[in-house]
């Protein structure tokens, strides 16, 4: 049923598309000009896109500013609890004590490309216990939060997990110094706005490596 509703609105969109490209183009033939741009052009081209797979990295990148103050959650759409959950791990970070925000995506991971990012938790305690031992050699200590759309069915060798909402887990990572996780735009998102680095887990068996940390362009 939704299948079918997300077919007949991608047709409805297409027609709308060409039909505005097609009465646009009619406009600029007979007088001579854009009736967006108000001058004279060789020929416009209106293009409605959309739809998740739907990209333009250099728009984002160059619009980074902009959308980012649009989009950016505020600490008001959190609860009072929330609030100050998110407060004390502020309250944590110094010049010298780093706050690490681990994403453990599950759910929906389990099925999505065969399973390939859903990493038990083996994999999550090794990476956790590799990000306390390069910081540590650098002389920081780290607090790690772990956050996650699923239960943990052990103790990862976090300092604290959340438990709350999509919105508080956003937020966190936002705050954090460093956020690492499978491929998400979930954590690309809070890289995106805050300018937090990320490194990925691209498989079971990587490494973690400081230096491979970046900043989501767009």
């Amino acid at each position: 049923m939704l299948r079918r509703q997300a077919l007949s609105l991608e047709w409805v969109g297409d027609l709308i598309n060409t039909s505005i490209n097609y009465l646009f183009s009619r406009f600029e033939m007979f007088f001579g000009f854009s009736p967006i741009l108000n001058a004279p052009r060789p020929s416009v081209i209106l293009q409605m896109v959309g739809g998740w797979n739907f990209r333009c990295h250099h728009l984002t990148a160059k619009y980074r500013q902009e959308l980012s103050a649009s989009y950016r959650l505020t600490i008001g759409s959190l609860s009072t609890p929330e609030q100050h959950r998110l407060a004390e791990l502020a309250a944590l970070q110094t010049v010298h004590t780093r706050l690490v925000g681990i994403h453990v995506r599950r759910g929906d991971y389990l099925d999505w490309m065969g399973g390939r990012y859903f990493y038990d938790d083996a994999v999550y305690q090794r990476i956790i216990q590799e990000i306390r031992d390069c910081f540590a050699a650098e002389g920081m200590q780290c607090i790690v939060a772990v956050c996650t759309n699923d239960t943990i069915s052990s103790y990862l060798g976090q300092d604290y997990s959340t438990g709350g909402s999509w919105v508080f887990d956003q937020l966190l990572l936002q705050s954090c110094d460093l956020i690492v996780g499978p491929p998400s735009t979930f954590s690309l998102w809070a890289s995106y706005v805050s300018s937090t680095p990320y490194i990925h887990i691209e498989n079971a068996t990587q490494s973690f490596n400081l230096s491979s940390a970046q900043i989501c362009p767009g």
